[in-house]
């Protein structure tokens, strides 16, 4: 039995959920059975063992649909969700390439992700310059201002413009889901928000 916890910035636990383990050896799985088990553990309301493995197996090409059923199904206070948050940890440039539609994805997060439980907060991303510069920004930022910066100061360099260490401030309700232990790296504090609420945003730090 694995438990998860839901983590408010301040350190306390909001909720928790358990959730059973598979004890057999996890069977590979195509991309369509993947997405067929997603799809009917949804519509049936309860994950079975073979979920988590199937969403992350998933391709591409059934990516977006997989996260659509999701949203339409509105799994965002189920046992569904903590799954979801993993996996948009894991993978979140690759849905949102999938997608290709931020107005869409900002939709399916908010349907889709645990909900933020906390107050409003000061957030920090490393960003592509060329991307801040265009009024393009991310939807996953940071609490912690040092982890922020080594994602600006070290991947966001390696694109046209180099990266710059943003700085802003957004309120409560317009934070989609906040971190917990079914972030890869809790250290990094990251949170997910609706680049739409943010305020008082700014470029602080520039890397070429």
């Amino acid at each position: 039995m694995l438990q998860i916890n839901f983590i408010s910035p301040s350190g306390t636990v909001t909720s928790s959920i358990e959730l059973k383990l598979p004890q057999h050896h996890q069977k590979n799985l195509k991309s369509s059975e993947a997405f067929a088990i997603i799809r009917n553990d949804i519509l049936a309301g309860k994950p079975t063992e073979l979920f988590a493995h199937a969403l992350e197996t998933v391709s591409c090409k059934h990516l977006k649909s997989a996260w659509i059923i999701a949203s339409e199904n509105n799994v965002r206070n189920t046992v569904f969700s903590s799954f979801f948050r993993t996996e948009w940890t894991t993978r979140s440039h690759h849905i949102r390439q999938e997608f290709a539609d931020d107005n869409l994805l900002n939709t399916v997060l908010w349907n889709v992700l645990p909900p933020y439980k906390g107050n409003d907060l000061t957030i920090w991303r490393g960003e592509q310059t060329a991307r801040f510069n265009a009024g393009i920004v991310g939807f996953n930022w940071s609490t912690d201002e040092k982890s922020a910066d080594i994602f600006a100061s070290g991947l966001c360099t390696t694109y046209s413009g180099g990266g710059t260490l943003l700085k802003a401030r957004i309120h409560a309700d317009g934070i989609i889901s906040g971190y917990g232990n079914h972030t890869i790296d809790p250290s990094e504090k990251g949170i997910v928000v609706d680049p739409k609420c943010i305020i008082e945003i700014e470029s602080v730090r520039i890397y070429l």
